[in-house]
């Protein structure tokens, strides 16, 4: 079995995740839901896509530096 993580976990745009089944991801470009094609990678929402209404991929900002816990 292949697991594949959508660009949108990594996106500020994505709605709460937590709890949803594949077909009900959510995002401020897709409040209906978010196309498959997109869930699945198969188009980088860096570029336009049909009813995003402009709306893309933001990257999550870091917070914070990964700490080095081999210290």
């Amino acid at each position: 079995m292949i697991t594949i993580i959508p660009q949108c976990f990594g996106c500020q745009r994505m709605a709460d995740a937590a709890g949803r089944r594949p077909g009900e991801y959510r995002c401020e470009a897709f409040p209906s839901g978010i196309p498959a094609e997109i869930l699945l990678n198969q188009h980088d929402h860096r570029e336009p896509y049909p009813g995003d209404g402009g709306i893309r991929y933001v990257p999550l900002e870091r917070t914070q530096e990964p700490q080095d816990e081999r210290q």
